[in-house]
């Protein structure tokens, strides 16, 4: 599923939740429509020699909406996407990444960039209790994502006296080097999510809740390029895990 399908699915989401609301107003004010909006830490380990091109840990945003259908029960839908941050490493004449050579005279510093978004479905159990004057409850969240990593990798040359120039400038072999990276794409998989967490209302339509994710990210792959077709280095990513912190409104 396309990220951008998924958009249009969230929107009819969103004007279709408050109508069962209205249909379903059972009195209990556990049977509400939400929506909310987090920040995220990610850690998704790239594995080989990948994590010298794709950072391991990535700050982001992440917004919901949701039915709780059942005061014990509730399922959302939502978007997720992490921050595009670089990484570079150089390569030296002759030296090789990814079982590629760099047969340039001149070192290349490649860096590279990743950035996740992930359109969900969750569906939630809730295990209310009480601390004191508050009446927090434990959520046990299962589901799945659309996930499509967005790859990019450019290519700089570095002459003699360590400047770097741009690949234009280089030897044919820095150019062959650095576009045998240049082409890289994600392909867009089927993520499966579990996490548990915390949430508790602090006001009668506002609530905070925190969440520790796992996500099965290692089925993540690229394409368009040899490293991504060779079996030894087609695995980018390891499972990752993420910590969410938001807010949450009734509806």
């Amino acid at each position: 599923m396309g990220s951008k399908r998924f958009i249009h699915y969230l929107v009819l989401f969103g004007f279709f939740c408050p109508a069962v609301h209205a249909i379903d107003d059972s009195g209990d004010d556990r049977y509400d429509t939400f929506g909310g909006i987090n920040y995220r830490q990610s850690v998704t380990r790239p594995v080989n020699e990948w994590n010298q091109l794709f950072v391991k840990t990535q700050p982001g945003l992440g917004a919901y909406l949701g039915w709780r259908f059942h005061p014990r029960f509730s399922a959302e839908c939502g978007y997720e996407w992490s921050q595009n941050k670089p990484l570079g490493t150089g390569i030296g004449s002759g030296s090789s990444l990814l079982g590629v050579t760099n047969g340039s005279a001149l070192p290349v510093e490649l860096t590279g960039t990743v950035r996740f978004k992930t359109g969900h479905f969750d569906l939630n159990t809730f295990f209310p209790f009480t601390f004191q004057n508050w009446l927090p409850e434990w959520i046990v969240s299962l589901g799945v994502g659309a996930t499509k990593p967005n790859m990019k990798i450019n290519g700089t040359a570095i002459n003699n006296t360590g400047s770097r120039i741009p690949l234009e400038a280089a030897d044919a072999g820095a150019q062959n080097f650095a576009s045998q990276f240049s082409q890289i794409e994600g392909k867009s998989m089927a993520v499966f999510r579990g996490g548990f967490g915390l949430q508790t209302s602090v006001l009668e339509n506002v609530g905070v809740r925190a969440l520790v994710r796992y996500e099965r990210t290692s089925v993540l792959r690229g394409r368009g390029i040899s490293a991504t077709e060779n079996p030894a280095t087609a695995k980018i990513f390891q499972n990752g895990f993420s910590l969410s912190l938001g807010l949450y409104l009734k509806f």
